[in-house]
């Protein structure tokens, strides 16, 4: 049976691996199509670019980024559903993988993202050199209108994210005090009550064939509890530690995309500053 369960898992983690791989296939695919574009346009011109070639690398684009948005919101489903564990330990194992994904499909999407951008510029760019100021405010106004889509979706992801960070960091400091509570409870029993030992100095204990000093019992029955709770906060210390890595990494990769639309919000604001002032006076990017 565990044989069967271990072939199970290592199954769906095969296709989970081959998923990936499609999908990072696939965005380096477009973004490689869209360098090649714009590389042909800066060297030749439009020369022989059919418009259609910017329909289809457009619908590309499109497709990774719903794929990709669809992939990271089952991690974050995923890892709302580890916030919900009772403390780390469990939170860590839930969450295995699931802030592996989230990162990858955040890096995704920001490439996606720049393409998205990149591509719309370029059609910019080439609706200028071909004297089409109408098609160039249009342009500009639609790569606009996508990026801030675009960027909401990102942003509404980001601050899912941040909620679901703080649950998980929640679950790191109040288990501590009540670690070692349930062995210092049940260990007294184990040797006897407080009233038995009230009034002597030696106690039989069964199984030990000499009386001991009733001060040997209680130093041992205060020492086994924090044994048996070092193993457990050892536990929980070492889930601590994974979960807070995996955290740091996710917030790495947050901030990544946040910088790449950023960058990319500024070269925006340019080109339709540049694109209202070439439309001439009384006329502007819808």
């Amino acid at each position: 049976m565990a044989r069967d369960i271990k072939a199970i898992r290592q199954a769906v983690n095969d296709i989970f691996d081959h998923l990936q791989s499609d999908q990072k296939g696939a965005v380096k695919n477009v973004v490689e199509q869209v360098e090649d574009l714009v590389a042909q346009l800066r060297e030749y011109g439009k020369g022989d670019i059919e418009a259609s070639r910017f329909a289809i690398i457009t619908n590309s684009l499109g497709d990774a980024r719903h794929k990709c948005m669809e992939h990271l919101s089952d991690a974050v489903r995923k890892l709302e559903h580890a916030a919900q564990q009772g403390n780390p330990h469990q939170a860590q194992r839930v969450s295995e993988g699931a802030v592996e994904g989230a990162m990858l499909y955040l890096d995704l999407l920001g490439k996606v993202y720049a393409a998205s951008v990149q591509l719309g510029l370029a059609r910019v760019a080439l609706a200028h050199h071909e004297n089409d100021p109408d098609g160039a405010c249009t342009h500009t106004e639609l790569t606009t209108k996508y990026a801030d889509r675009f960027r909401t979706e990102i942003e509404d992801v980001h601050n899912q994210l941040g909620r679901l960070e703080e649950s998980l960091r929640a679950l790191f400091r109040p288990e501590r005090g009540n670690w070692v509570l349930p062995a210092v409870r049940a260990t007294p029993g184990a040797f006897c009550t407080a009233r038995q030992l009230a009034g002597t100095r030696m106690i039989r204990v069964p199984g030990v064939p000499a009386p001991i000093p009733v001060a040997t019992v209680a130093a041992v029955a205060t020492l086994i509890p924090s044994v048996a709770g070092g193993v457990d906060a050892r536990v929980q210390s070492h889930a601590e530690k994974k979960l807070d890595d995996r955290l740091g990494q996710l917030t790495a990769a947050t901030n990544r995309i946040s910088r790449i639309m950023d960058q990319a919000a500024t070269s925006l604001q340019s080109l339709r500053t540049l694109t209202e002032e070439l439309a001439g006076p009384g006329e502007s990017v819808r």
